[in-house]
């Protein structure tokens, strides 16, 4: 993802993947606060992304982590069986030398797989 980014956007500077599965956004955001204090940089984009292969979502349906029956996304709040929504996200943020500001924003949530595998999921 990051190289797809650095290539639409042009950026030829430094570019690194981490894939520390736990602790690859932490790695990345480390490695961004390096390159803004010592090394200097102005501007660091860093994130992070989670993807959910159809191996990894068969295995931890079977010993019951997802939420059985499907459940629509906010109705999770008031759902009263146990198990948790398949999901996938991602996170990016710009650290910037002098500047303090916060923005976010949301995607829609994404559940459900279906058998075609997790990259097909159906839009709540």
């Amino acid at each position: 993802m990051a190289g797809q980014i650095a290539l639409s956007t042009g950026c030829t500077g430094y570019n690194f993947t981490y894939l520390h599965r736990g602790l690859s956004f932490t790695s990345a955001l480390l490695d961004g606060f390096m390159q803004v204090g010592a090394e200097g940089q102005r501007n660091v984009l860093v994130g992070g992304a989670e993807s959910i292969t159809p191996d990894y979502y068969t295995v931890q349906k079977r010993t019951g982590l997802w939420k059985e029956p499907e459940v629509p996304s906010l109705s999770v709040l008031s759902s009263r069986t146990t198990g948790a929504l398949c999901g996938e996200g991602a996170a990016f943020f710009v650290l910037t030398i002098g500047r303090v500001m916060a923005r976010t924003c949301a995607s829609p949530t994404w559940t459900s797989p279906t058998a075609a595998g997790p990259m097909a999921l159906r839009r709540e």
